[in-house]
């Protein structure tokens, strides 16, 4: 022990170090059998000192009373540890393939994220230095007003960007004669070059959305939970959480005929292209980029079909005019095809967890020209788009945007998920049984009627008021 120290009770010792410029007092905490703790005391005034060291020793009695361990650490180091064994979890599911690439993409930006979002929320109310035990004295319903704020900030700072963004590239045509000279007036270099009609914001919501604060509440949950396998928290001392009601948001997509203009538009933009391509075959990539796309938005419009299980699909997966047991493998999904045009059926699997259920998902007819022609040049085992879902719904934003879709009803921003979200709406429409719609899109009942209820009630009004 240091020459100039003080003891204060039997395990409890406060000391100055000799080579401390400012003479800060340490204290040293040694309990029976316990890990001893040395700690700053942060006080130069030896009466101060002593008074911390006090508070220290029976806290640290405290916690071996209930079983715990006799140091804590920070907030922010100790859901730093647990969130990188959650990302190694992630990690080992997706070469498992018990998670999909783009699922375990997301997974880990929810999970990384909420390191800096809870951290910083905790240390904005206790300091940097908060460790675990304090937690409980943090307000945590203040979160969801912190998380607002941060939202707040980064829709500014994107709107910002993209205004700068369009000042320089008004000043870039009006400077370029080469820009000038293939784009005639500005407006037509703005749409084709500007990557958003919704003020550079893109799809982030202006308000953080319940779900989002729902997931990141769980993951503070099992972050307490395993703090408590630590023995660094007791159930006593967890922190009290607010519970997130997941609000329903009313799900509308594209309405029909705005669908068969995007399809129109996805098909003109690939024809076009390939008219090009013989003068200019350096354009091949963006053609074989256009046909893809034209033919996921087919697929994605006639059937629901998540686009993860669309790029999932080999050509092995395509069936024609099946035959067995009919109506007890569709139940009644057959009505939505054609049975002139012949009737295609794609055997879609599903994973949840480790189980995996193979269903057949069935395509308007209206698809089934566009289907025959994607098969003649396809051997079984390829892939029948192929590739990955989130360069896809890139690719297909684009389309979009050509088509003037990108704003839907409530002023929602469209996505290929839209395309999803239309067909329901239509199938529903068309007085389709909802679980027939369910079975489909490879979803539950329970799911298209708490997203979709609201078509039932628009439904009967306009059969009821005659429209």
């Amino acid at each position: 022990m240091a020459e100039n120290s003080h003891k204060i009770k039997e395990g409890c010792t406060v000391y100055q170090r000799p080579e401390s410029k400012r003479g800060v007092w340490m204290y040293y905490v040694k309990i029976g059998d316990a890990k001893p703790v040395r700690r700053s005391t942060g006080k130069t005034n030896l009466s101060e000192a002593i008074k911390v060291a006090e508070e220290k020793f029976d806290e640290i009695k405290d916690r071996l009373r209930r079983g715990q361990s006799v140091t804590v650490p920070t907030f922010r180091a100790a859901i730093t540890d647990r969130i990188a064994d959650r990302i190694a979890e992630v990690d080992a599911d997706e070469r498992r393939k018990k998670m999909d690439k783009t699922a375990a993409t997301n997974r880990r930006g929810d999970l990384r994220r909420s390191i800096d979002y809870w951290s910083d929320f905790v240390e904005r109310f206790l300091g940097k230095q908060t460790t675990l035990d304090h937690i409980g004295q943090v307000e945590w319903k203040g979160y969801l007003r912190y998380r607002q704020e941060l939202r707040d900030i980064e829709i500014f700072e994107r709107e910002e960007a993209y205004r700068q963004r369009r000042e320089d590239m008004i000043a870039k045509w009006g400077e370029s004669s080469r820009v000038r000279k293939y784009y005639k007036d500005v407006d037509e270099y703005l749409d084709r070059k500007l990557p958003s009609a919704t003020e550079g914001r893109g799809a982030l919501g202006v308000d953080v959305s319940h779900t989002a604060y729902a997931t990141e509440y769980a993951i503070l949950r099992d972050f307490v939970e395993w703090c408590q396998t630590k023995k660094w928290l007791t159930a006593a001392d967890e922190p009290k959480l607010p519970k997130i009601k997941t609000t329903i948001t009313p799900r509308f997509g594209f309405e029909d005929a705005e669908m068969q203009e995007l399809v129109r538009v996805a098909k003109r933009r690939a024809l076009d292209t390939q008219r090009r391509v013989k003068k200019a075959p350096h354009l091949q990539a963006e053609l074989d980029s256009r046909v893809r796309v034209w033919h996921a938005i087919t697929i994605l419009a006639a059937t629901g079909m998540r686009p993860k299980h669309l790029c999932e699909l080999r050509v092995r997966n395509v069936i024609k005019n099946p035959t067995g047991s009919g109506e007890r493998d569709f139940g009644g999904m057959r009505d939505m095809s054609d049975e002139k045009l012949g009737f295609y059926a794609f055997a879609v699997t599903s994973h949840k967890g480790e189980q995996s259920i193979t269903m057949p998902v069935v395509p308007e007819s209206w698809a089934l020209p566009t289907i025959d022609n994607m098969l003649q040049f396809k051997k079984p085992g390829d892939f029948l788009i192929g590739g990955n879902s989130g360069v896809l719904g890139k690719a297909i934003k684009k389309a979009i945007k050509a088509a003037d879709l990108e704003i839907g009803q409530n002023d929602e921003y469209r996505t290929m998920y839209s395309l999803r979200h239309g067909y329901i709406t239509k199938q529903l429409i068309n007085d389709v049984a909802p679980v027939i719609v369910a079975r489909n899109v490879l979803s539950s009942l329970e799911m298209v009627e708490r997203h979709y209820n609201h078509m039932s009630s628009l439904h009967n009004f306009k059969k009821l008021s005659g429209h």
